[in-house]
Formats: structure tokens, C-alpha cells, sequence
């Protein structure tokens, strides 16, 4: 669960903290252009999710995607994986381990 807690965070912060982000991707990229790292910023912010929860038909079409014979009979409702990440998702926990950022 601290993994969760902690990429939960990670993800908040992605998403809402331009600073933290940009810091991030100019270390990784090595890019040092503040408009290119903003439009980056921007860009992606998006398409990080709120919470962990998994989308049951996202994970289906992963399943069929798969190159592997039992991904294609698989059940996505019935997968450790999603019930962890959902069960985690739907949990009022609130954990910060960057709240000195």
C-alpha cells in the first residue's frame, strides 16, 4: 500500500504542480528550454488520472492487446490487479509524503 500512497502522490503532483514537474523533466530529458518544458507540462497533465482506479474496459482491451494465450480469456473484472488499484482508490486514506514541496 505505501507504493500505492507514494505513486498516488506522485501522480497528484504531476498533474497539478508545474514546478515540481518541470523539475523532473528537465533532469530526465535534459531539455532546458522553459517553453518546451511548460508545453510539456501542459500537454501531459491531462492524461494523468485523479485516482488509480482502473477502467474495466480500458483493461480489457490491454487483455486483447496481449500477446499471450491466456490475456485473450482473461476476466478484467476479476483481476487482482484492478481490485487492488480500485480498492485502494475508493479508500478516503490521504497520505503526503511531498508536503514539504
Amino acid at each position: 500500500m505505501n507504493f500505492l500512497r507514494a505513486f498516488t502522490e506522485g501522480l497528484t503532483l504531476a498533474r497539478t504542480d508545474a514546478g515540481i514537474s518541470k523539475k523532473v523533466l528537465r533532469k530526465y530529458t535534459r531539455v532546458d528550454d522553459e517553453a518546451v518544458l511548460q508545453a510539456t507540462f501542459e500537454y501531459y497533465q491531462k492524461y494523468f488520472g485523479e485516482t488509480l482506479k482502473v477502467n474495466e474496459r480500458s483493461y480489457a482491451n490491454l487483455l486483447q492487446l496481449l500477446d499471450h494465450p491466456k490475456a485473450k480469456d482473461a476476466d478484467p473484472s476479476g483481476s487482482s490487479t484492478t481490485a487492488c488499484s480500485n480498492r485502494y482508490a475508493d479508500s478516503r486514506f490521504k497520505f503526503s509524503a511531498y508536503s514539504d514541496f
